[in-house]
Formats: structure tokens, sequence, C-alpha cells
């Protein structure tokens, strides 16, 4: 006697795959705001280095001046008063951002205070304090 080898029917492959269209589809949108909230954390995680270098070159070189951290459009970057650099701190001129929803923000650190330049926003709507922080 032969068995009953006939597989799958067109009609049992068109519902499986069907079943698996509904699951990507509901998935999809939550696994790409996941990923892009892990890149924009990371670009504030940059800047918060880039702040914090800032503030060790200042106390280093007891600099008084005008220093800028800067996130703009794609690239995040500082100014330093004096003209100084921070790659012995560790820290690149200028770092390319991850995130698309690119950050458009100002702070500038001046007699050993950080204060917030350039209140504009993500543009998903997220707003950031002068210490970074979500508000």
């Amino acid at each position: 006697m032969k068995g009953n080898n006939d597989g799958f029917s067109l009609v049992e492959l068109i519902i499986v795959i069907a079943i698996m269209a509904v699951i990507v589809g509901i998935l999809a949108p939550q696994f790409i705001k996941y990923v892009e909230q892990s890149r924009e954390s990371k670009d504030l995680q940059n800047i918060e280095e880039m702040k914090k270098a800032v503030e060790a070159y200042s106390t280093d070189h007891e600099q008084k001046g005008i220093h800028v951290v800067e996130a703009t459009g794609a690239v995040l970057k500082y100014v330093l008063g004096d003209g100084g650099s921070l790659q012995p701190y560790g820290v690149e001129t200028q770092i390319t951002q991850s995130s698309s929803n690119k950050i458009v923000l100002k702070w500038q650190y001046e007699d050993y205070m950080w204060s917030l330049v350039s209140d504009q926003c993500f543009a998903n709507g997220a707003w950031y304090d002068a210490k970074g922080s979500k508000r």
C-alpha cells in the first residue's frame, strides 16, 4: 500500500503566508521604533561624553571661556573657546549621528555652568534640557 505524500495544498500555504504577513505587519513598526530609540540613545551618550570632556578640559586648563557642544543635522561637534582639542580626552572633533531624527540642540558651557542655547526638538517631538534629559 502506498502512503499519502501529497504535501501541503495551495490553500494551506496561502493561509500560512497570510498569517505570517499579519504578524510581521504588527511587529515590524515596533521593532523599528526600538531600533530608532537605541540610535537616539547612542547620540545622547555621545553628547554627554563630549560635555563631560569639555568640563574636564575646562577644569584642567582653568579655561572660563565659552565652550559649545552642538548637535546639528548629521553631526555632533564641539567648539572650545580657546581653540583647544578634546582628542587627548578621547573625543573626536565631530561624530556622525546615528539617529534619523536629527538633533538640533546647542549647549554652552560658561563659567563652569551649562546652559541650553537652542531649544529645538527632535523630529519625533522629544525635547531635551541642558543636561540632556528628556522633557
